[in-house]
């Protein structure tokens, strides 16, 4: 899957995340727009470029998970600082966490399939790293 399929994913999931959300908050849905653009341009291509290949190949998928939470990281503080007082800090990282971890769902299963299918008959032997399944 190229580059600018897995951005399109993870905006067309995580915008709406942000814009339904900073609603309930009292946040304008431009804002949630601009601030969740800001976030994911942010982001996603250093995941994409550096951070992805490295830790999936160097740590396999536990390495994945802790990759993809510094990036919840990053972007809970995005929206905290783009939004102020209207979200508040946990509720950004509530935010982002949800966001990203519906994104990164999607992905995968746009990647590989359903996870609960035959895609991981492996067990008890699965591959270990993201190159091993050929996502990278």
């Amino acid at each position: 899957m190229s580059y600018a399929v897995d951005l399109g994913i993870t905006l067309a999931i995580e915008v709406p995340v942000v814009v339904a959300v900073g609603r309930g908050f009292g946040v304008s849905a431009r804002a949630g727009v601009v601030a969740s653009l800001s976030a994911n341009l942010l982001t996603h291509p250093l995941f994409w470029f550096v951070v992805a290949p490295w830790v999936g190949d160097s740590f396999g998928v536990g390495g994945l998970v802790v990759a993809e939470l510094a990036v919840v990281l990053v972007e809970a503080t995005v929206y905290s600082r783009w939004f102020g007082a209207q979200l508040g800090r946990w509720a950004a990282a509530w935010v982002a966490l949800l966001a990203n971890a519906l994104s990164l769902g999607v992905g995968v299963v746009h990647r590989r399939g359903s996870p609960l299918g035959r895609r991981w008959a492996c067990w008890p032997r699965c591959p270990a790293t993201w190159q091993e399944l050929g996502w990278w």
